[in-house]
């Protein structure tokens, strides 16, 4: 998580802004170092020990041997995708227009910002490694939480190329258009929805 540090006066400059061996400052924003060990590895890695009980229980070695061994196929198959979607959003972090994106989508956008975070995530043709990398980039580069929530809301109810790749071939056109046309407001929605969680 990265935040501007409030010690830094009005006048001063970004750069003149006191250091701590808790992080790094980059241009006036202090980066926390990166920890691998936090505590969504620890609760993963707590839920992956009472799954490996699980199956010795039920099934011994040779169960405990097929999930991991399912898992490590998972990992060889996703793992040069899942590193490229990191750089990806690395790069989309460093070259995004942070005074574009925030007059666009941060705060004092009101409603305005929302809608066009809606229509930003319903046109985005990607999957959750492109996506999830681009939400990212918004929050980092000036986005309001709440236009994020939008984007994201948009991208999960209303992408287009999945409508028409997917939803309607398979589920006919009646049924996927009218699914999708009562959905229109709800990105929007759960964004001011948002807007009420995050300032309490």
């Amino acid at each position: 998580m990265v935040f501007r540090d409030a010690r830094l006066g009005p006048g001063a400059s970004p750069r003149e802004g006191p250091r701590s061996g808790s992080g790094f400052s980059e241009g006036g924003i202090r980066v926390s170092p990166m920890k691998i060990f936090d505590s969504n590895f620890w609760i993963v890695f707590a839920v992956l020990l009472v799954l490996i009980v699980v199956a010795l229980a039920r099934g011994g070695t040779p169960l405990l041997g097929e999930g991991l061994g399912s898992g490590a196929r998972l990992f060889v198959r996703y793992a040069v995708v899942i590193f490229v979607s990191f750089l990806l959003a690395g790069m989309l972090q460093r070259l995004m227009p942070h005074g574009l994106v925030s007059a666009a989508l941060g705060e004092g956008s009101g409603w305005r910002g929302l809608l066009l975070a809606s229509v930003a995530g319903a046109i985005t043709p990607a999957g959750p490694f492109v996506s999830m990398p681009l939400a990212a980039a918004l929050l980092r580069s000036g986005a309001t939480p709440a236009a994020v929530v939008s984007f994201l809301a948009a991208w999960s109810l209303l992408s287009i190329h999945r409508l028409f790749t997917w939803e309607v071939p398979i589920m006919g056109a009646p049924f996927a258009l009218t699914r999708w046309s009562l959905c229109l407001v709800l990105p929007a929605a759960a964004g001011g929805l948002a807007r009420l969680f995050f300032r309490s």
